[in-house]
């Protein structure tokens, strides 16, 4: 069960660096784009964390339950991420 939490955790992580890697979501999050570097750090650190969420799975519940398991709590941690986005922190900046 612990190890479900936790991979929710890294999908919810995964998807908020994704989105501030992109400069639309920049903008809702920081009211500012942000430096072409910074993006792309952003984005790999997104795709580090879903790698490990999917490793996490895969090494404790073995690949058939495990990826099913990982991509499935991945995509609850998106819609989390994107929840928390459009609905939290982006009516904030609209003045």
């Amino acid at each position: 069960m612990m190890v479900a939490v936790l991979i929710l955790l890294l999908g919810s992580a995964a998807a908020f660096c994704h989105a501030s890697g992109m400069a639309r979501h920049q903008r809702d999050l920081f009211g500012r784009a942000l430096s072409a570097r910074t993006s792309v750090c952003a984005k790999f650190a997104g795709w580090v964390l879903l790698v490990a969420a999917g490793t996490l799975g895969i090494a404790t519940m073995g690949w058939a339950v495990g990826l099913a398991v990982s991509l499935a709590f991945l995509q609850l941690g998106a819609l989390a991420s994107v929840l928390v986005i459009n609905l939290v922190l982006a009516p904030r900046r609209v003045r």
